[in-house]
């Protein structure tokens, strides 16, 4: 965020004495050390851990449902989705997010009803994923 966009919040915050909830990148912290006025603000910081497999399989069925992507599939081939979008993900909800919109448009764009392995490969070779 820019200098500004950091002064916003806090006037945001001095302003309306409202909860703010910053969420970023490990040491977000040290970046907002630089800006005393906003840093003497912060309350706490916290290290979120990645999600569970089974909080990331209702994160991807809540997806599924949003994005209506059929996944009515028999049980193995659901079970193998699921668990390929758990290996590409590892628990990251940003990155499970693009995934699941990245499916969506390739199951649109070929006219695919059901979720299945070669359409979430496709969809991950259409997304730049970090390490």
């Amino acid at each position: 965020m820019k200098p500004s966009t950091l002064e916003q919040i806090r006037d945001i915050y001095d302003t309306s004495k409202i909860a703010i909830v910053l969420i970023g990148m490990p040491g977000i912290e040290k970046k907002f050390s630089r800006y005393p006025q906003l840093y003497s603000r912060v309350g706490f910081v916290h290290n979120f851990k990645p999600i569970s497999n089974k909080e990331m399989k209702q994160v991807i069925e809540t997806k599924m449902k949003e994005f209506n992507i059929n996944y009515t599939n028999n049980g193995k081939q659901l079970q193998e989705a699921f668990a390929e979008i758990i290996r590409i993900t590892r628990g990251n909800l940003r990155t499970i997010q693009r995934l699941m919109a990245q499916i969506n448009r390739v199951m649109e764009i070929n006219s695919i009803d059901n979720l299945e392995k070669d359409v979430i490969d496709t969809a991950k070779s259409n997304l730049i994923i970090g390490n």
